[in-house]
């Protein structure tokens, strides 16, 4: 709007009789070559309360609306319950219409910036209705170029808006999704620590392990000698015992003893034969004992062997998860500085589409404030024009009084009117009471008068 009224003498394109003719119908109005030539009070008007419609958005019905309804929002003076409102009371109410409309007109002829010549509205010329009109469809033109603008404006806003809440979801979701990746991190890494510690736990049992294996292969080995020097003793022994046997027989064959000393000869000889095999049986009694225990070290170790075996590849298969859940680690590592990356992106996406949303709001500001501006205008062309009509209706008041106190008279003169009415009426009705009595005395009179001349013909005759 401001660009239409940029500058006061700024030439408005004129167009063409069809265009116009084109333009106006689309808003119910017909013109034709006499309207742009001669334009009548009714046409100039007419156009005036379309511009103010369509540009103001007020209707004319509000504007004259004390010609339409009859009254002036005050007090006027009333008989019997009846407004009297004399030709110049209408005329009045017409005055203030015409104003109104005046004042709406000077504001049409602002804003269209077109010479503010009341004199047209009343003695239009045909140069005046053509700019007036042009002035109006280039108006509407624009004033519907500007909505269209803005509502796409508006239509992009709200896009951006909508692309931002797409946006804005698609953050929370990933953010989500990150949340539970770090919690599915967090997991793993907890296991692998919990794995580290049970391979720790293993590790120290296989050491102690190891050590009790090394504890039972010294005694392994310290058996195994104890068990070879019983078995060189026990040889040693039968060795002895062959070798006294030996000499025995070679004594019993050098000397021949006396039956005494050969009995107690072999009875010591049977001594010393018990003594050694009580000790063979102690000792064979040890080495099946050596054998057992020798056994039972075979056996632990062999357990300890599988143990060993067990552990290895309870190690190795600990070894591998760790291996895989290290790699599992990493590619999280990776989408992890993968969605960092996106969340920066979506981040300056984000801040993008802010300012863009504060650019907008500041456009929409200063077009709210330019509207603000105009509308300040207006309340104060209103606040002038309702001090004008309060001074209208402060005059009408002052007519009014005056015309009450007329009225007053003239209802006194009335009511003395009505007096002296009255009375005539009591007077008329005494003569006519007088007449009435009359009219019977003149009756009995006349029937007396025939009477008596009845009588004196009927003595004549």
């Amino acid at each position: 709007m401001n660009k239409m009224a940029s500058t006061h003498n700024e030439i408005i394109p004129r167009l063409g009789f069809e265009e116009m003719r084109n333009e106006m119908n689309k808003y119910g109005v017909e013109i034709n070559q006499s309207t742009l030539k001669n334009p009548s009070t009714e046409d100039i008007q007419g156009i005036y309360s379309l511009c103010i419609k369509y540009i103001l958005n007020k209707d004319i019905q509000n504007i004259r609306i004390e010609e339409y309804t009859g009254d002036l929002k005050s007090s006027l003076p009333t008989v019997d319950g009846l407004q009297i409102l004399p030709n110049e009371g209408k005329n009045h109410l017409q005055a203030i219409g015409n104003l109104r409309f005046l004042r709406h007109c000077e504001k049409i002829n602002k804003i269209l910036n077109l010479d503010n010549i009341l004199s047209y509205i009343f003695k239009p010329v045909g140069s005046h209705m053509t700019k007036l009109i042009n002035a109006f469809i280039h108006f509407m033109k624009y004033r519907d170029q500007l909505y269209n603008e803005n509502g796409e404006k508006i239509k992009s806003i709200q896009e951006k808006k909508n692309e931002y809440d797409v946006l804005e979801n698609e953050y929370d979701a990933l953010e989500n999704e990150l949340n539970k990746l770090l919690l599915k991190h967090e997991d793993i890494r907890n296991n692998i620590i919990n794995e580290k510690n049970i391979k720790r736990n293993y590790e120290e049992d296989i050491i102690k392990n190891q050590n009790l294996l090394n504890s039972q292969q010294s005694l392994i080995i310290s058996l195994n000698s104890t068990k070879d020097k019983i078995v060189n003793e026990t040889n040693e022994l039968i060795f002895q015992y062959s070798r006294y046997r030996q000499k025995k027989e070679d004594l019993e064959d050098q000397i021949v003893p006396s039956p005494e000393k050969l009995q107690k000869y072999n009875e010591e000889l049977k001594d010393h034969l018990y003594e050694h095999i009580a000790q063979f049986e102690d000792d064979r009694k040890k080495n099946e004992d050596i054998k057992n225990k020798i056994n039972i070290a075979d056996i632990c170790i062999k357990k300890l062997v599988d143990l060993l075996t067990a552990l290895n590849e309870h190690i190795e298969h600990t070894i591998k998860l760790h291996i895989e859940k290290k790699n599992n680690l990493q590619t999280i590592e990776k989408q992890y500085k993968s969605l960092t990356n996106e969340k920066q992106n979506f981040i300056t996406k984000n801040t993008e589409q802010d300012k863009i949303i504060k650019e907008t709001k500041e456009f929409l500001q200063q077009e709210q404030t330019k509207w603000n501006q105009k509308i300040k205008q207006e309340q104060h062309n209103t606040i002038l024009i309702q001090q004008k009509v309060k001074d209208i209706y402060q005059n009408v008041d002052d007519l009014n009084i005056k015309t009450n106190r007329e009225i007053n008279q003239i209802n006194n003169i009335i009511k003395h009117i009505q007096d002296i009415i009255n009375h005539y009426n009591k007077n008329i009705l005494l003569i006519t009471e007088l007449i009435q009595n009359t009219k019977n005395s003149h009756s009995i009179l006349t029937h007396k008068v025939l009477n008596n001349i009845q009588k004196d013909i009927s003595a004549n005759m």
